[in-house]
């Protein structure tokens, strides 16, 4: 929260890259979560969110799914189009 308050006090954006994360073993679903959560954080609180799809870890192609991920995290559907505009 701490470094989410700091980030939208400079007006900072944060680049979340959301689809990439898999919800396979129970590490990596708990990573998620918490991943998830610090983003809703970072929502609430008011910091930039910018589109990106982490390009590495998405096949080509697929940079698309990251509009659902950050809707799921807490972005309306326009907020989401607009973070990649």
């Amino acid at each position: 929260e701490r470094g989410a308050r700091e980030l939208a006090r400079r007006g900072i954006p944060l680049v979340p890259a959301l689809a990439r994360l898999e919800a396979g073993s129970a590490a990596a679903r708990q990573l998620r979560a918490e991943v998830f959560r610090s983003v809703r954080t970072a929502i609430a609180i008011g910091v930039p969110i910018v589109f990106g799809s982490d390009a590495p870890g998405l096949p080509h192609g697929e940079n698309a799914r990251e509009f659902g991920a950050l809707i799921q995290a807490g972005l309306t559907p326009e907020r989401a189009l607009r973070s990649a505009t």
